[in-house]
């Protein structure tokens, strides 16, 4: 199960007829996001519900990451790996203007994006 989502929008401008929002439904409200180039959001998503809106005329593009568990540090005196199967993939990027033009450019010109 999921328990964390974390998305970054790729797409330049988008008519605003046409946005493909990400809904969440929330306890006392729905919220839609827009997706706006660059825009991240983080939410816990085995508690929030969601869905993705759908859109016309245009191509969505996004950076969608799921975090499904929470890896426990590792005890000091233990210091063994563990190869479970899992991958995690970490992107320094705090506040890095040009992350979501690079990731754009990584989907671009990927073999099998």
């Amino acid at each position: 199960m999921r328990k964390y989502t974390v998305i970054t929008y790729l797409n330049d401008e988008i008519p605003t007829e046409n946005q493909g929002q990400l809904r969440l439904f929330l306890d006392d409200k729905i919220v839609d996001i827009i997706p706006r180039f660059g825009r991240t959001i983080l939410f816990k998503s085995e508690v929030v519900e969601h869905e993705v809106r759908p859109t016309k005329g245009y191509d969505r593009y996004a950076i969608t990451t799921w975090f499904n568990r929470i890896q426990p540090p590792m005890v000091e005196d233990k210091k063994e790996e563990v190869n479970d199967g899992t991958i995690f993939v970490g992107i320094p990027a705090y506040r890095d203007p040009q992350l979501a033009s690079t990731l754009k450019s990584m989907i671009e010109h990927a073999k099998n994006p």
